[in-house]
Formats: structure tokens, sequence, C-alpha cells
């Protein structure tokens, strides 16, 4: 009987100890590489801000971005990247998680709406755009990681095809991104039939992608031979998101960051998260746009940051 109380309180202490163990590393924090605004450039609560370009007929800087508080994509203009002006043209309705590319001297809008993902072009950036055409839909089988919903586009021009990269939602809810490619800009895209090619790492790895919704809202850059993916995650101790970058030369070898590039937890106005957003090189120095929320915001805001990229990415970050 005493053999028997042993063993019991043994594996009482046993299991006390693991616990704790577990209850430490689920909510560990993960330090970031790049410090959060102290304020958000795009100040309106519910604007959530996607990438940023230079127009030169304009001489303006313009960032594209979802209005969640109309379900619109809008643009907002700025000459020195610090003052921001919203641009009163919707460029769609009905719609999130846009991006702004020029393909061939035209502006290309690529939108979500109704779980499929859709283009619009303009010789104008803020004006004037086309009907809209879509390009990409979801899986048509109830297993396919892309099965409830495709959206968060993103694309780039590389080797003679555009890239479109994009968040897949499965019927469990679980995030993926993928890719599909085209010859042109405006036409559908055939799928990666690889894909998913960002998963997020296992549930027990214990990393800053590896919760639930392991990986979404991706922004890409091409820089020498490699993709630059910036996307977001949330880990599994503390379910706010954050944001990272993979690399790979081939889309089908990547190599992540360790941890999140930035998570917003030193900044009072994205202290609970930090997502969407896009890289963008202004002469030398490259800048990160994105959206962030905090408790008792209804929708969240946006920030800029100026990026150490070329030596982030040479770092121990992503040995």
């Amino acid at each position: 009987m005493i053999g028997k109380r042993k063993a019991i309180w043994f594996l009482l202490v046993i299991s006390l100890i693991v616990w704790s163990f577990l209850f430490f590393i689920l909510n560990m924090s993960f330090s970031s590489s790049v410090k959060s605004s102290v304020s958000p450039a795009l100040k309106t609560d519910g604007y959530l801000g996607e990438n940023i370009v230079y127009d030169s007929k304009t001489g303006s800087y313009w960032w594209i971005f979802s209005d969640r508080t109309d379900k619109t994509i809008k643009l907002a203009r700025s000459s020195n990247l610090i003052s921001w002006e919203i641009d009163n043209v919707v460029i769609a309705e009905n719609a999130d998680s846009a991006c702004l590319r020029r393909f061939g001297g035209i502006w290309y809008v690529f939108y979500g709406s109704e779980n499929k993902i859709w283009m619009i072009c303009s010789n104008v950036i803020n004006s004037n755009y086309s009907s809209s055409v879509l390009i990409l839909e979801c899986g048509k089988n109830i297993e396919d990681w892309d099965y409830v919903s495709v959206s968060d586009p993103d694309i780039i021009w590389s080797d003679g095809l555009y890239y479109l990269f994009y968040t897949g939602v499965s019927k469990n809810s679980t995030y993926r991104i993928g890719y599909a490619v085209s010859n042109t800009p405006r036409e559908k895209y055939v799928k990666n039939m690889e894909n998913p090619i960002l998963i997020g790492s296992s549930f027990w790895d214990f990393s800053w992608n590896s919760g639930k919704n392991k990986a979404s809202n991706p922004h890409v850059e091409k820089i020498g031979d490699n993709f630059i993916i910036q996307h977001t995650a949330c880990s599994i101790s503390n379910r706010s998101w954050n944001i990272g970058f993979a690399m790979s030369k081939d889309l089908k070898t990547f190599v992540s960051s360790k941890n999140p590039v930035i998570t917003g937890k030193n900044s009072d106005w994205s202290s609970e998260g930090v997502m969407r957003g896009g890289l963008f090189k202004v002469n030398d120095k490259w800048y990160m746009s994105y959206a962030g929320y905090k408790v008792g915001d209804e929708y969240g805001k946006s920030g800029i940051n100026v990026i150490d990229l070329d030596n982030l990415l040479k770092s121990k970050l992503f040995e």
C-alpha cells in the first residue's frame, strides 16, 4: 500500500513539473528584431494597411488598405511617409486584403472578396479602374487546403511568370500559404501542385509560428535569387499575431526566421498583435508596413517601420 502511495505521489510530482514546464513554454514571449512604431501612421480605427508603392506621375507614396468599417479597399497618399491623407476614391467594394502593384506601366489591384481573389487595373493609380476579373478560386474538394477561402493576394514577376501568393483556409480553419502562376497578371492563375508552401512549425515545436493558424498574409519581394516572404503567424503560447520572414530560392525549401521580425508588444496601439503589410524600398532604405491592434480596438490601426533588411537576412535569425 505504501509503495502504491509513493508511486502515486511520484506521478503527481512529475506531472506537476511537466505542466509547470509546459505552462512556461506556452506563455513564453518571443523577441522581435524590429521595434514597433510608437504611434500608428494611419491612425483611423479600421484601416488595415497593406503594401506601399511610389507613383512618379503623382509624385506621391500610396498605401493601399482595407477599410473594415465599410468593407472597401481605399488608398492613402503621402509625400514623406509621415503625414497621410485618405483618398476618397473607393477602389473596390465588399472587399478585403488587397495589394497594389505596377507591371508594364499599368497599376493592378488584387483583392479578396466572396472567398475568391479578383483583379482590377488602371493607367492611373487612384482612379478609372476596370471591372473586376476573377483570377483565383477556392479548392473544389472538401479536403483541399484552400477549400473554404482564398485571400491576401500578392503578386510579383520573376523569370517570365507572374507569381500570385495567397492565403488558403481549410475546412478546419487552418491557414496556409501557397502560390499560383500565370503568363499575364490579368487572367486566371494555375495553382502550384505542391501547395501549400508555408505551413508554420509543428504544434509542439513551441516556436513563434506553431499556433493553430500557422501562416497567412503573404507579401513577397525577390531580392537577388531569393524570394523573401513576409507573413503573419501566431504562436502556440500567446495567441496574438506576429510577423516574420521566410526565404527560398526555389519555393520548395525554406529558411524561416527563428523569431518573429516584429511582435508589436512594445507599442500600445499594436500590443495584442501585428499582421498584414509589406516591404518596400526607398533609395537604399527598406521599410515595413503593417497593421496592429490592441484590446478595445474594434478593427485595428496601421504603422510603418524602418528595417535593416539586408543585414537581417544575413543574421543568426536565419541560421
